[in-house]
């Protein structure tokens, strides 16, 4: 194949890349022998502005001094004269004597993509404080979790929960607001193992304890 035909070759594959690539991806052929007028075809030119016949970048310079030792590049971050952010990788073209005589480069505009990760980040940031929160559509499990937690205040097994333990439980719960739901002075009985009617003595006394702001 000839020099003419191996560039029409990397021509081609640069216009196609581009429109396999999108509209926010720009793709560059440079041709190392000619510095001052290195691009030779790009495709989506106008993300960094560019046109066929413009000169090689500030990267790009030290590849003509050495074409030889030159590495390709991957992942690295660029900015435009507009302001454009993008995402840049540059993949050197050797020939045979492992000089390189071309460069394909893919340049991704991430402008928008970075507003975006901003917003995400914001719609997907919490805070540091830790709820565990009952999503059910069964009361059952919110009751039972709620039920726990009061117990675990205690930090004893519910067979030697004292008289005073099982109170201090049950006023945990009624602030809670747990006793708003049907059939809660059941769950909370057979919980403590106590009767529904001793429930109700504890709720009687609670109550009346704060309204009399009794401590």
């Amino acid at each position: 194949m000839s020099q003419l035909e191996i560039w029409d070759v990397l021509k081609q594959i640069t216009a196609e890349l581009g429109e396999v690539l999108g509209q926010t991806c720009e793709v560059v052929l440079h041709d190392f022998d000619r510095p001052e007028s290195a691009i030779v075809a790009i495709s989506h030119g106008e993300i960094s502005g560019r046109k066929v016949g413009d000169p090689t970048t500030n990267l790009g310079l030290p590849f003509f001094r050495d074409p030889y030792h030159a590495q390709s590049l991957f992942h690295y971050r660029t900015q435009t004269k507009s302001g454009k952010t993008l995402k840049s990788s540059t993949i050197l073209l050797k020939d045979a004597q492992d000089k390189t005589f071309a460069a394909l480069c893919i340049n991704w505009d991430i402008s928008q993509l970075q507003v975006a990760a901003h917003i995400l980040q914001d719609l997907i940031a919490v805070s540091d404080t830790a709820v565990e929160e009952v999503l059910s559509s069964d009361i059952g499990d919110v009751l039972t979790k709620v039920i726990d937690e009061a117990i675990q205040t205690c930090n004893k097994p519910v067979d030697v929960l004292s008289r005073e333990d099982k109170q201090r439980i049950v006023e945990i719960l009624d602030e809670k607001g747990t006793f708003s739901i049907k059939h809660s002075v059941d769950r909370v009985a057979s919980a403590l193992c106590v009767s529904r009617v001793t429930i109700y003595n504890y709720l009687n006394q609670i109550r009346a304890n704060r309204e009399n702001h009794v401590v």
